[in-house]
């Protein structure tokens, strides 16, 4: 077993691959059902909504405010604006 097989990154798609079936009739249902299933598959439901990003002046103030008054005290400071 060598040792390339571990470090190369394959894309999984847990889809059978029709290249692996022997007979062509069962090639081209295999890539057919795949077609049929692929668009369904690839919809991803979003677990985390978007950050917020925050600019290095902003960052550097709100640190400042969280040294000075506690993290507890930066958050409600944070969300109330």
């Amino acid at each position: 077993m060598s040792i390339l097989r571990w470090l190369k990154k394959e894309k999984v798609s847990g889809l059978p691959d029709p290249e692996k079936e022997k007979s062509l009739e069962m090639q081209s249902v295999v890539a057919a059902a795949n077609d049929a299933v692929q668009p369904v598959q690839g919809v991803v439901s979003k677990k985390r909504g978007d950050y917020t990003a925050y600019d290095d002046d902003i960052r550097a103030k709100i640190g400042r405010f969280a040294c000075q008054h506690g993290t507890a005290a930066a958050v409600n400071q944070i969300q109330c604006t």
